[in-house]
């Protein structure tokens, strides 16, 4: 169909060229074929295709028609981002005229709506000429009834039009608006820096990024609003004057009364609601950290305590938001009572003038008193929404004016002999630590924006760890970085990636690329595959040779073979399925993948055993990274590197000290090797580094797997048990009490428009009477006048106090149901096994703890609120036009058909594409939480862009699927006010042959205009309900997840029965032919294992990657399940225990030293159980604090930690690790590679605090470092899950074929004498 030349620009269709997407009615998701014609976009039936697909079976995002071009959150954002202000960027925004064209949709629609009541009038002043005139059998006398009747027909249909595009039209913009915030949001995390990422918690960006942004969508929704509702109640107040005259002015004053009142009820509640936004911050800080380090509160037994600490807040934010809702309730009451006091005013005043209130003046009032109700409603709410968006816009403002961190600069040379990193007089350190910069007052933000943008000096590191750095390194040249815990290693290397300020002096890199690896390697949530080939735009056929070699020398070959899926096998959220060994080897192949010029090594092989450690060195560093001409610095703790490489760099005391290998003495070189804490291991023979140097297998080659799961979309309808889950959380009392007080409002409101009727009658009556009859009967009219209006305000009254209490139950109602269900969901997530962790991404889980929290919290109560309303008035507006005109029966009975086809038609698909939006934001949410963990990983590779474009694409997905929704709404709105317009005309045209009075005809075409208004919200608001339920399910389904262990109070009572007091008193344990496998139809990974642990003996677990040192360990904690065989500690069954009980009275050691408390001293003794003494000591005992803490590594007990500890180094959160477990003076201690990430001089102040506590406890040892272990009295080595050799060190270094001695040999001759000597001195 052609387009009309008079069809104004927003009308018009999508062109043939689907690239010019910003020509067309609704740029939102574009149809791909069907109808595009200009009736099709103007009633929305374009729409028409995507429901008869919904209608047949569940949408997938497949189903979601794309974008136009030029709409991506990207195009958005682009010609904006340089602003810093939200203002600015809105006034150079292309939104701005879209949202123009909504403003005038928005007054055709509010001209649509006035013309009701005018109609409304001249329709009764006929009916009251006609009966007046006993005209009613004169057909021509009808002409302009029916003119009348055809114009209230077409006027409505006209509003409604306008407004349905209107209420698109805004949707789109909110959607473009919020999708633009996310995308700036976002850029500006990628170009942070790493210090104040690390200021930020990760609660506050993701708030940003969900709440924030959600609040400049709705302030787009509700922005018109601070014009139109000024403007339709000035011409309401104004047609009130014309037709009641000065008696009107009394429903004005009480009108210019009740606004201020309601604003500030309004401000009191945002008082509370940034209260909220406060703790909603620092819970899902707390919920961060805790899955961040769930493998560490798993097994020690921390669920109920991380459960308490995050009850506590959410009871805090709980309060708050309570208190906000029961204003918020107050508020509604008084809007839900502001038509109807102004009425009630208005009528009395005029009738105690002696003025007579005629069904025409009556109604007419009534009508616009209904019309000034909406103002009432709307102004309130976006003023609050204003000061809502004032708090975001700081905390927006807050976060753009953090300083960006500075790009890697690279120049690009051909000369081989060039000098590839130079750095001459630099500071290198950190910025100071700013806490809570996102809540600052405006005040405070404008002095930190002054501090930010001064040049910055030397002065600004608050925490300079080198100074005057100089280092020069070439083409194809090694630098080993050495030096003891906290000498700097990891913030030299930061600095040179880029990660960390360097001040003064120059720094100058050459290449065209660098790789950093950290300490703590970044993997995200894939498969191992894409994690390797990240930094790659796409693999070519050519890259495969490439490829595998990469996988050869990072030793992966054969954990690839013993993985489920090979190289495509998902690792889980943060590799939480990987060892720390694997982690480490896959981050490094990514690099080596990318071909950067300059590699960045943080302790690459810190996590390897010794045999894969050197094969890995020698075949990824030295022959692939070092032999392709490529220059690389890294640090380590081994010794044996030092004849390897071209140049060391000593760190000691905040000064470096470059010097080359060959030019150092021996004596010099083994006073280094004592200062700097190195691990002494002698190069192993060429004959014993063949192939058994490359077998580094899997965390357990047999481990049962669990793929990384996306986001489950339910299909369907959704189920009742769900309202009744929700209204279960509420209490039925509550609920019940809701449901009552809604019914009784509405009862009373009937009544009292029934009595208006009456009342409107009765003048006409007096009216047609003779004269004298009129003078006889005149007192008794003014009794009848006087009984009835007060019968009409006491029913006034009585419908307001029922509303009142409606809204107060409902506000109580909600806020215990959303509490209930955070805490169940909050206790069966910690009691969820450790397996749902390993395969649940992150930001699924976190989704649940903030999006749809926040849903339950504050749009669930508005969508309950609006569809009883809507539910009651419709029941109610119904009853009474068929029991005051029979004849609609028929009316309603044809159009209730038609309306359940609708019905049906629109609401799988709402509900479908409705979920469809909650399940495409958790990629948002992983991708964003991936981000942050791997920025320092992500920048120096350039792979901003990569990542930025990915979160595009999701973010751009989540909004097509959102306007999908949003369209499909005003395809349902459009179909039911049309419906309702019908409806009101043939009302019109019944009333014309009525035989009624006028009262009674007034009070059915007012509640036909109603039901008008109601019959196409009624549909809506159910389906929003809905929608807004499916966070409910979303929470529900959490609130079912299968505990690891069920909690019976009866069996766990005779459980803890079975404990002896002081249970394990002796540390005693004993494996009696112990299967265990991690799938009940899987491989076994331990074979009869029968051992017998000593008390207070230590004893050591050695062997191969893959053997079953780290099942021995899970076995012991419950995590795998014995398959045969049990467990005894002290005598008593470990299967027969409580899963708290065992957890809790053994420590634990982890291998990732991963921090989630707040302070010092809450890591150390996170229950609050000791002193600050016994805290100290234990500090000062580990070399913390005290003498024994080496400057720079020293600690107090309110040092603050950032998110997961990362303002420590890795190894002072290994040390703070090993003296929680102090503390906790707990009999059985495990230790899982325990000195993975410290150096030599800290590893042996940690054997010899293992050798004194041998004594007292009974200590488990798994090491990759043979000196662990030769210190324990006791060593096992295992083979392929059975034990190949048991003995004390000392005699399995006689046994000259017997594995013990293999491993040592393999170090070589002088590791060998060492481990012999460290024998000898520990048996002493």
């Amino acid at each position: 169909m052609k387009i009309p030349s008079w069809a104004p620009l927003w009308f018009r269709p999508l062109v043939e060229d689907e690239e010019q997407g910003s020509k067309h009615l609704h740029p939102g998701p574009l149809p791909r074929a069907g109808d595009r014609s200009f009736l099709s976009l103007l009633f929305f039936s374009w729409y028409n295709e995507l429901l008869a697909v919904a209608r047949g079976r569940s949408l997938d995002q497949e189903d979601i028609w794309s974008l136009p071009a030029g709409y991506s959150s990207e195009d958005w954002a682009r010609p904006i981002a340089h602003h810093r202000r939200l203002w600015k960027m809105m006034r150079g925004s292309r939104l701005l005229g879209l949202y123009a064209w909504c403003g005038f949709l928005r007054l055709c629609s509010e001209l649509g709506s006035m013309a009701s009541p005018l109609l409304l009038n001249q329709m009764l002043k006929y009916l009251s000429d006609q009966s007046n005139m006993f005209a009613a059998a004169n057909h021509h006398s009808f002409t302009e009834g029916y003119m009348i009747a055809l114009l209230m027909l077409l006027a409505a249909v006209f509003q409604s039009l306008c407004l349905q595009h209107y209420i698109g039209m805004c949707f789109e913009c909110g959607a473009y608006a919020r999708s633009t915030v996310m995308n700036l949001v976002f850029g500006k995390v990628l170009r942070l820096q790493s210090s104040s990422i690390q200021d930020i918690s990760s609660g506050q960006l993701t708030n940003l990024m969900t709440k924030d942004a959600a609040k400049i969508q709705e302030f787009i929704l509700f922005g018109h609003n601070i014009w139109s509702a000024p403007f339709t109640a000035a011409w309401v107040i104004g047609m009130l004057l014309s037709i009641l005259g000065w008696p009107a002015t009394a429903g004005i004053v009480l009108t210019i009364v009740l606004i201020p009142l309601q604003s500030y009820i309004a401000r009191c509640s945002e008082k509370f609601r940034s209260e909220t936004l406060k703790y909603s911050d620092l819970r899902l800080k707390i919920v961060g950290t805790t899955l961040e380090g769930i493998r560490t509160v798993k097994l020690s037994a921390w669920e109920k305590e991380v459960e308490k600490k995050l009850q506590a807040i959410r009871q805090s934010e709980a309060r708050a938001i309570r208190n906000s809702a029961v204003l918020l309730s107050l508020n509604r009451a008084l809007m839900d009572a502001s038509p109807i006091l102004v009425a009630l005013a208005t009528f009395a005043i005029y009738t105690l003038l002696g003025n007579e209130l005629t069904a025409d003046k009556a109604f007419t009032s009534l009508a616009l008193f209904n019309l000034l109700g909406h103002p009432f409603t709307v102004l309130p709410k976006t003023i609050s929404i204003v000061a809502d968006i004032k708090v975001t816009m700081l905390r927006l403002h807050a976060l753009w004016d953090q300083e960006d961190n500075e790009e890697l600069h690279m120049k690009v040379e051909k000369d081989e002999s060039e000098v590839v990193v130079d750095i001459s007089n630099m500071c290198i350190g950190w910025h100071p630590t700013r806490n809570d910069v996102l809540n600052m007052t405006s005040k405070a933000q404008r002095s930190l924006q002054d501090v930010s943008n001064r040049s910055r000096s030397t002065e600004e590191i608050s925490n300079v760890v080198i100074k005057n750095a100089n280092l020069q390194l070439r083409r194809g040249e090694l630098l080993v970085i050495i030096g003891p815990v906290a000498s700097g290693k990891s913030t030299l290397l930061a600095s040179i990636a880029g990660e960390a300020p360097m001040q003064g002096g120059t720094y100058q890199l050459r290449g065209r690329k660098l790789g950093y690896l950290p300490q703590i390697p970044w993997i995200k949530n894939g498969t191992v595959l894409e994690n390797i080939t990240l930094a790659s735009s796409s693999r070519q056929q050519d890259e495969d040779d490439f490829l595998a070699h990469v996988v050869r020398v990072t030793a992966l070959e054969d954990d690839i073979k013993a993985w489920p899926h090979g190289i495509k096998t998902e690792v889980g959220e943060r590799g939480i399925q990987l060892s720390g060994g694997q982690k480490q080897r896959i981050a490094l192949a990514r690099l080596l993948f990318a071909r950067p010029d300059v590699f960045v090594l943080d302790c690459p092989i810190a996590s390897l055993d010794s045999r894969t450690a050197r094969f890995v060195f020698e075949e990824a560093i030295m022959k692939t990274i070092i032999g392709s001409g490529a220059t690389c610095l890294m640090s380590s703790n081994n010794a044996w590197m030092l004849e390897h490489v071209n140049k060391v760099a000593i760190l000691s005391k905040g000064s470096l000290e470059v010097t080359t290998v060959s030019s150092m003495e021996s004596t010099l070189k083994e006073a280094i090797k004592t200062s700097t804490g190195l691990v002494e291991e002698e190069e192993e023979d060429e004959s014993g580094g063949g192939e058994d140097s490359k077998k580094g297998g899997g965390k357990e080659k047999s481990k049962s797997w669990s793929s990384g799961k996306s986001e489950k979309k339910r299909a369907g309808k959704l189920p009742l048990t769900t309202y009744n889950f929700y209204f279960e959380s509420a209490t039925w009392r509550l609920t019940l009490a809701v449901f009552a007080f809604a019914f009784l409002a509405e009862t009373f409101l009937i009544s009292k428009d029934l009595v208006l009727s009456a009342w409107s009658d009765s003048f006409v009556s007096s009216s047609l009477s003779n004269s004298s009859a009129v003078v006889s009967n005149q007192s008794a009219k003014i009794s009848r006048s006087n009984s009835l209006l007060s019968t009409y305000a006491i029913l006034c009254f009585v419908a307001i106090f029922c509303q009142l209490v409606r809204s107060l139950s409902l506000a109580l109602a909600c806020t215990n149901a959303s509490q209930s269900l955070h805490d169940r969901m909050l206790e069966k997530v910690m009691a969820a096994p450790l397996s749902f962790f390993e395969s649940t991404p992150v930001g699924q889980i976190t989704n649940r703890f903030s999006s749809d929290m926040d849903g339950l919290d504050f749009s669930l109560r508005t969508a309950i609120h609006m569809a009883m309303d809507m539910v009651v008035t419709l029941i109610g507006s119904l009853f009474l036009l068929c029991l005051r005109e029979p004849p609609l029966i028929l009316a309603f009975t044809v159009l209730f058909f038609v309306y359940r086809e609708i019905q049906k038609l629109f609401e799988k698909a709402a509900t479908e594409l409705k979920r469809l939006d909650s399940t495409t934001k958790s990629p948002i949410f992983t991708l964003f939480s991936q981000t942050v963990d791997g920025i320092s990983t992500i920048r120096p590779l350039k792979l901003e862009d990569k990542i930025f474009h990915a979160m595009t694409e999701a973010i751009d997905n989540n909004t097509a699927a959102y306007l999908s929704w949003a369209h499909v709404n005003r395809w349902l709105g459009v179909r039911l006010d049309f419906m309702g317009a019908l409806l009101t005309f043939f009302t019109a045209l019944l009333c014309l042959f009525s035989g009624i009075g006028s009262g009674g005809i007034g009070l059915l075409l007012t509640y036909a205009i109603t039901i008008t208004r109601t019959l196409a919200g009624s549909v809506r608001t159910y389906t929003q309900l809905e929608v807004q339920m499916n966070a409910v399910e979303r929470v529900q389904e959490y609130c079912n997840l299968q505990p690891e262990e069920e909690e019976e109070e009866e069996r766990q009572a005779k459980a803890r029965a079975l404990i002896p007091p002081g249970w394990p008193s002796k540390g005693e344990i004993i494996w009696e032919n112990v299967t265990c496998r991690y799938k009940q139809q899987g491989p076994d990974v331990l074979k009869g294992i029968s051992l017998h642990v000593r008390s207070s003996t230590s004893v050591g677990f050695c062997g191969r990657t893959g053997a079953g040192k780290s099942s021995m360990l899970m076995a012991l904690l419950r995590v795998i399940p014995c398959a045969s065989g049990r467990i005894l500690l002290d005598s008593v069954d470990i299967s027969q225990l409580p899963l708290r009980e065992l957890r809790s009275r053994i420590a634990i050691i982890p291998q990732d030293p991963v921090q989630i408390a707040q302070t010092v001293r809450e890591a150390v003794d996170p229950l609050d159980a000791h002193s600050d003494s016994v805290v100290a000591s234990v500090l000062e005992e580990v070399g913390l604090i005290g003498k024994e803490a080496k400057e720079g590594e020293e600690v107090k007990l309110d040092t603050p930690l950032k998110e997961g500890g990362v303002n420590l180094s890795v190894g002072q959160r290994q040390l703070m690790c090993l003296a929680r477990a102090l503390v906790a003076n707990k009999k059985v201690l495990l230790l899982d590679e325990a000195t993975a990430h410290v150096d030599e001089n800290t590893a042996t102040r940690l054997r010899n605090t293992m050798a004194r506590l041998r004594r007292k406890h009974t200590i488990i040892v798994i090491a990759h470092r043979l000196e662990d272990v030769a210190v324990c009295d006791d060593v096992v080595v295992l083979e392929g899950g059975s034990i190949a050799e048991r003995g004390a060190p000392q005699e399995l270094l006689q046994h000259e074929e017997g594995p013990f001695l293999s491993l040592v040999k393999e170090l070589g001759q002088s590791t060998a004498t060492k481990i012999q000597t460290i024998v000898e001195e520990a048996n002493k």
